[in-house]
């Protein structure tokens, strides 16, 4: 048996619904023991390699991929635990001042979460229309317990640090001489006769 993918390793938190990593057997059996396990002679995998020169690519860039391949090789772009920052304090003998290293930057006010992790729930929720709940169960099948109200306090954090930019949006659109407004229907559920507006603005 030929799989035309390399072996899928790791579980994905990216949109893509797959399986918790310990449900992956690539992930805990090697592929001799794949083969006995779905009962077939001989088992083999596409290379990672073999997958980048399929898409046309020269070869994989290790430092930064040309794709997102963290389910092949459990190498994600997006770090979900921020490292610790060691802020040593430090005493003058003389006037007994204390010093210390400035504090980590951090996208919302004594905010947790890295920029990253930030821009990640935020996308996936208005960018891939996923539920906050999807997105919890995700990350504790990557062994990261965050509740549905801590993701819900993250988006309302990141909303307010957006709020600036937002305004300057809102006030360079009201300013144009002429708008152009599209209200569009989109139904509300299957199996139901309701809709919901959404309205779009174009300015010139």
């Amino acid at each position: 048996m030929r799989v035309a993918s390399p072996p899928t390793r790791s579980s994905c938190f990216y949109g893509v619904d797959t399986p918790e990593t310990a449900k992956l057997l690539a992930s805990r059996m090697s592929i001799e023991e794949m083969a006995k396990f779905i009962r077939v002679d001989s088992l083999g995998f596409l290379s990672i390699g073999g997958l980048y020169r399929a898409l046309g690519e020269t070869a994989r860039e290790h430092k930064l991929p040309q794709f997102c391949d963290a389910c092949f090789t459990a190498e994600y772009r997006t770090r979900l635990l921020d490292q610790k920052a060691l802020r040593t304090k430090f005493t003058c003998r003389d006037c007994e001042a204390i010093s210390q290293a400035p504090a980590p930057f951090h996208a919302t006010p004594r905010g947790w979460a890295g920029p990253g992790l930030l821009a990640m729930i935020l996308f996936e929720k208005f960018g891939q229309h996923q539920p906050l709940n999807r997105q919890a169960e995700r990350y504790a099948c990557e062994g990261v317990p965050l509740s549905l109200s801590t993701l819900a306090d993250q988006v309302g954090a990141g909303a307010a640090v957006l709020m600036p930019l937002f305004k300057q949006l809102e006030a360079d659109v009201l300013a144009a001489s002429r708008l152009h407004g599209d209200d569009t229907t989109v139904p509300a559920g299957q199996g139901q006769d309701r809709y919901w507006p959404i309205m779009d603005l174009c300015a010139r």
